[in-house]
């Protein structure tokens, strides 16, 4: 598969090409399961080159979905995220940013504002902009999280208390940050 097996790309190629002619999403559910999972057990097995092998399948993941469903359902904002979870493995922070807010632009017009998925999706774009030192943005994403997860699974579940003591320390982090960049004499003008 894409430097190594030429004959896999080209099993994989046409499984995909026939799903996109046929457009069916029962087919395109199938199909994107499997290539789903096929992804996984690239990114499960490490190695740089199988996270550029589990990019290309989740590339072909969206491929199909588009076709059997469209950009704007549930199950390509779920591949969106898939994909950008892979991104941020192989240390393309700032790529994965752009497509999980693309995921939660379309969570949010399938579901609404109050949904888990646009939840997941508000904690990973807060997982991101932590890494890019983006600690006040990365905060405020975390309390979104935090108050749909509030919401939806009540204020003492597992999940609403990993968003909340991640919002504190991206706050924290956020104060360390403008403290020391104070202290150096920098200021935005």
């Amino acid at each position: 598969l894409r430097s190594g097996n030429p004959a896999g790309d080209d099993v994989l190629r046409h499984a995909v090409d026939q799903t996109v002619k046929l457009a069916s999403p029962q087919l395109a559910k199938k199909v994107s399961v499997k290539l789903s999972a096929l992804a996984t057990s690239y990114e499960n097995a490490g190695g740089e080159d199988n996270q550029v092998k589990a990019l290309y399948v989740h590339s072909l993941v969206m491929e199909v979905i588009e076709a059997g469903f469209s950009k704007e359902s549930a199950e390509f904002a779920t591949a969106l995220g898939n994909m950008a979870t892979t991104m941020v493995g192989m240390d393309k922070v700032r790529d994965a940013l752009p497509v999980f807010q693309s995921a939660l632009e379309i969570d949010q017009r399938v579901y609404g504002d109050e949904d888990l998925a646009v939840a997941t999706d508000h904690f990973n774009i807060g997982f991101v902009q932590s890494k890019l030192g983006l600690f006040q943005e990365a905060a405020d994403s975390f309390e979104a999280s935090a108050t749909i997860r509030a919401a939806q699974l009540g204020e003492e579940s597992e999940e609403t208390a990993q968003a909340r003591q991640r919002a504190a320390k991206a706050h924290k982090s956020a104060g360390v940050a403008a403290a020391a960049k104070s202290a150096s004499g920098d200021s935005e003008l």
